[in-house]
């Protein structure tokens, strides 16, 4: 994931995996990696692609839904069953996982910094801006934010740290 949330995709390529409209692996030579690889485009309009043997459970496009903001990432619920997408406003989109809210559903919409990732979280998830605000919608207690900072880079994904007792 490069600064500007656009991703970087490698690897094999025989299935179109990649989804870059060709059947060429990727990053499989020197030359082509590093800045020989370019970015990817991955749907910020909200649109899922599914491969192989990966479910399908909707997007965004596919509803005649246009997001407010792009969507910034894809979120598996861990029932393995659906997923979650979120916008860099903070909305969440449930297909086939529990809605448990959004910032835009609390009256949320002016952020000091877009939302650029979110992980599963017990019964929800939690989302981080990139000045390191989080933001917890689940039922486990919130443990704290590194929102309204700066940093060089920005922070672009988040990671949970809690283990069931």
């Amino acid at each position: 994931m490069l600064a500007d949330l656009s991703p970087k995709c490698w690897g094999r390529n025989d299935l179109g995996q990649l989804d870059l409209g060709h059947q060429q692996d990727r990053g499989d030579g020197p030359d082509e990696m590093g800045d020989n690889l370019p970015p990817v485009d991955l749907g910020s309009d909200g649109g899922v692609f599914a491969f192989g043997d990966a479910r399908f459970a909707g997007s965004l496009p596919a509803l005649g839904i246009t997001p407010d903001k792009p969507v910034v990432g894809l979120v598996p619920d861990p029932d393995g069953y659906g997923y979650w997408l979120v916008a860099a406003d903070g909305g969440v989109f449930a297909f086939g996982a529990p809605f448990v809210g959004s910032l835009p559903g609390l009256g949320t919409t002016n952020l000091d910094a877009p939302i650029v990732g979110m992980t599963a979280y017990a019964d929800g998830y939690l989302q981080v801006a990139s000045d390191g605000g989080v933001f917890n919608f689940s039922s486990l207690p919130f443990s704290g934010s590194l929102g309204d900072a700066t940093y060089n880079p920005d922070i672009v994904a988040i990671t949970p740290a809690w283990r069931p007792r």
